[in-house]
């Protein structure tokens, strides 16, 4: 799905392809400076999200949104905790994304160069060296991957009756 944002010519692409897939970059009209990206596995796309992502894109090049770890984590090698990662600092990552169109084609032409296949756009110009920014996301920006994503996300979706 393609999506103008005003005279900005901010494009919105909705894919599930693979993040280092530059062929989805061929439909991009030649005037479009900024590319946001989301996954269709994704529940909720908030307006406000989306602006604080492009907001952040105007100002640094490139960003994304996520949410702090709560949870502790924990590295797991055959059925035994190896360590505990201190989640200071840590974020789970979502989407949208956004990045100059410059930065971004020069990302995926490094990533296809590479041979890299990365798990979102984000870390493909963190290869650059480009720093991305972390805007806050949401907890319920929730990527359904699994039956229980999609419970959760029923569950969110559902009418709530007033207390």
């Amino acid at each position: 799905m393609l999506l103008y944002k005003g005279n900005k010519v901010i494009l919105i692409l909705q894919t599930v392809a693979d993040p280092a897939d530059t062929q989805t970059f061929r439909i991009v009209p030649g005037g479009v400076r900024t590319i946001g990206r989301a996954t269709g596995a994704d529940f909720i796309l908030d307006a406000a999200l989306v602006a604080r992502v492009l907001g952040a894109t105007a100002s640094h090049g490139a960003a994304t949104c996520g949410i702090p770890v709560r949870e502790t984590v924990k590295r797991v090698q055959d059925g035994a905790i190896e360590a505990t990662i201190p989640r200071q600092g840590l974020w789970l990552t979502q989407t949208p994304q956004a990045f100059t169109r410059a930065v971004l084609w020069e990302a995926h032409d490094k990533a296809r160069r590479d041979g890299f296949a990365g798990t979102d756009d984000a870390v493909l110009v963190e290869r650059l060296g480009v720093t991305v920014a972390m805007v806050q996301g949401l907890a319920q920006n929730l990527k359904i991957t699994t039956p229980e994503d999609l419970q959760t996300a029923r569950a969110w979706a559902a009418p709530r009756r007033p207390e």
